[in-house]
């Protein structure tokens, strides 16, 4: 009996390895370290600065280091550092305390091409210096990213005044200097300014910084299309340019004043139907057509008597129905509403029957 339930262990064991050799045969993949899950490190943390605070950018990862595409949550830990002026050191070692957010990029329900942060906790005399680290869970700490600093100091209030003024192809700006920061203190600072422009179709965007002038021309401009601007003073201390407050917007509609080339080389034929006006096609990029105008001997006011298209070069004149010298003269026009018109071509005399 003794040995009948030995051989029956026997047979049990040689069935259970069996049944691992099967399992154990099937064909694995090499296990993945988790780190090579975690996205690519974040190069290009940037900062934007406003009266109220900064607000943190970087890109929205889609790849891990491993090149596979990314899934699943993860989170961003943003650190920061806060130093006063009186204790900052270039040199010296910068300390980080806990995460000041922690924001958790969901692949499953998609996500923005940016992920942002916003902090309006800064104080005036401080420097801050950020960085970004992601992690999976709560343990699987990614690189972190490139650090990011600057200055906060009070900001100043808006300019004042801010004009508009639409030219052809160009807007000129001006403005006011402000006089005080927002805390009520007294500017005695130079500064420089920042031109912020927006179109139709997209939010306010930098234009350009200006050292100390209190004017701008924007020649980036299409006529017809409006545009709208607002300008910020700008504090400075060594890398930081704060912007302050925003002033009013002004819109401006660059408009076309510029008149195509007169036309030249006119000619005149008798016809049968009446007398007929040949003159040389203009080059020009908005040419809308031509008026033509006629005036009569002994007098100074030239009237228009007909219109052409910008493809016709011709034009008879049928209603002379008294003898005398008239004179004829050409315009060119454009597509501006209302057109520009050329200057007159010298005029050209005719007179009926010679």
């Amino acid at each position: 009996m003794k040995q009948k339930s030995i051989l029956l262990s026997v047979h049990i064991l040689q069935i259970l390895l069996m049944l691992l050799w099967v399992w154990s045969c099937g064909k694995k993949t090499a296990p993945v370290p988790p780190q090579t899950l975690l996205p690519h490190p974040i190069n290009n943390l940037s900062y934007d600065l406003d009266e109220y605070g900064a607000t943190l950018t970087w890109p929205r990862p889609t790849k891990a280091i491993n090149g596979r595409q990314l899934s699943g949550d993860i989170v961003f830990d943003v650190y920061r550092a806060e130093v006063a002026a009186n204790d900052y050191c270039p040199d010296c070692p910068v300390i980080y305390g806990s995460p000041v957010v922690e924001i958790t990029m969901d692949h499953a329900t998609g996500a923005h091409s940016l992920l942002t942060y916003q902090d309006k906790t800064v104080r005036p005399d401080y420097r801050y210096l950020y960085k970004v680290q992601p992690r999976i869970g709560y343990f699987n700490a990614g690189q972190e990213s490139n650090t990011v600093g600057f200055w906060w100091l009070q900001p100043i209030a808006a300019p004042t005044g801010l004009k508009g003024t639409a030219g052809d192809a160009r807007v000129a700006l001006s403005w006011q200097a402000p006089k005080q920061l927002l805390d009520g203190s007294i500017v005695n600072e130079k500064l420089s300014y920042r031109v912020y422009r927006r179109d139709s179709a997209a939010s306010f965007v930098v234009l350009a910084d200006i050292s100390t002038t209190l004017e701008f021309i924007d020649v980036a401009v299409e006529n017809g299309e409006k545009y709208s601007y607002l300008v910020r003073a700008l504090r400075t201390k060594e890398d930081t340019k704060l912007p302050g407050a925003a002033s009013d917007i002004v819109s401006v509609t660059p408009v076309d004043l510029t008149p195509p080339a007169a036309p030249s080389g006119i000619r005149i034929i008798q016809t049968t139907a009446g007398v007929k006006l040949i003159w040389d096609m203009v080059e020009s990029s908005d040419l809308a057509g031509f008026r033509i105008y006629r005036r009569e001997a002994e007098k100074k006011d030239r009237h228009l008597i007909g219109t052409t298209g910008s493809g016709v070069i011709t034009y008879t004149d049928e209603n002379l129905f008294h003898s005398g010298t008239f004179y004829y003269s050409v315009t060119a026009i454009d597509n501006a509403v209302p057109p520009n018109e050329s200057l007159f071509i010298k005029e050209i005399a005719f007179t009926p029957g010679n």
